[in-house]
């Protein structure tokens, strides 16, 4: 299992993003977000007003995986 700091290291470009997440789960969720995603609908990631707050304050380091993700797929 992947500590926080491998996956940190593992996606440097991403940190502040990770942290982000970070304070905004539960501590006890780490391991499943590290494991599958924030997909699954974690505290505090399931409400519009969450995520877009969550959006807002972040806006600049999710483009940035955005287009990230956009050129690995080729989009």
């Amino acid at each position: 299992m992947k500590t926080i700091k491998q996956t940190i290291a593992d996606n440097i470009q991403y940190k502040k993003l990770i942290n982000a997440v970070l304070r905004k789960i539960d501590k006890d969720q780490i391991q499943d977000v590290i494991r599958s995603g924030a997909n699954a609908g974690f505290n505090g990631f399931i409400y519009y007003p969450e995520t877009f707050d969550f959006y807002k304050k972040n806006k600049k380091q999710i483009l940035l995986l955005v287009n990230d993700l956009k050129e690995q797929l080729g989009i």
